[in-house]
């Protein structure tokens, strides 16, 4: 699967409200984009609203420290088009 595919993916499992299945494609997303700052502040996001401050801490850190963020359209397509 491509890593948009699994971005997308990702996504439209977390707007469904099913954190675990979201954390694990975003850490599969992470695999090949280990500096994506929007993909680390979801899995920090995800780990805050679990109570897990100490991982969300750890991801909100990485991505203070990346510079790589997603372009305003591929930023956009997070925010929707799921079925």
């Amino acid at each position: 699967m491509r890593t948009e595919h699994i971005w997308r993916l990702a996504n439209c499992i977390l707007q469904r409200k099913k954190t675990e299945d979201a954390k694990a494609a975003f850490q599969k997303y992470m695999e090949k984009h280990p500096k994506d700052a929007d993909a680390l502040e979801q899995l920090a996001s995800i780990a805050a609203d679990a109570g897990d401050y100490a991982d969300a801490a750890t991801y909100y850190k990485r991505c203070h420290g990346s510079s790589q963020r997603r372009s305003g359209e591929r930023a956009a397509e997070s925010s929707g088009g799921c079925i």
